[in-house]
């Protein structure tokens, strides 16, 4: 919940166990049902959203291209079970630097890897 409040531009909801729940909407939605999917973006824009996440210390958890989903042309994060605020950490830099690797090859797997 602080992440969409702290980063309302990168954040579409939060998520449990593959269903989105709106406040005051009254019962789910299928992420599928957040966004278009990742595929459509730039992977450079996905990469990008996730800055913006960690400018505003929100580490997300789980950074693959799957919790991304494109809202408007715009890169938008969902499922933010595992996500915290990282301002307290003494290991922020290390954390944050493993979520851009694992970003980094989960857009190297899905838009870059051939499937034969």
């Amino acid at each position: 919940k602080d992440a969409k409040i702290k980063c309302p531009d990168f954040v579409v909801g939060i998520e449990e166990n593959g269903f989105q729940r709106y406040a005051g909407k009254g019962g789910v939605l299928l992420q599928s049902e957040a966004g278009g999917h990742y595929s459509s973006l730039k992977p450079k824009d996905i990469l990008d959203s996730l800055t913006a996440l960690h400018a505003e210390s929100i580490l997300h958890g789980d950074c693959r291209v799957e919790n991304v989903v494109n809202v408007d042309g715009r890169a938008r994060w969902i499922d933010f079970r595992k996500a915290f605020l990282s301002n307290a950490r003494a290991d922020i830099g290390i954390l944050k630097l493993k979520e851009v690797k694992q970003l980094q090859k989960s857009i190297a797997d899905a838009f870059y890897t051939d499937t034969v």
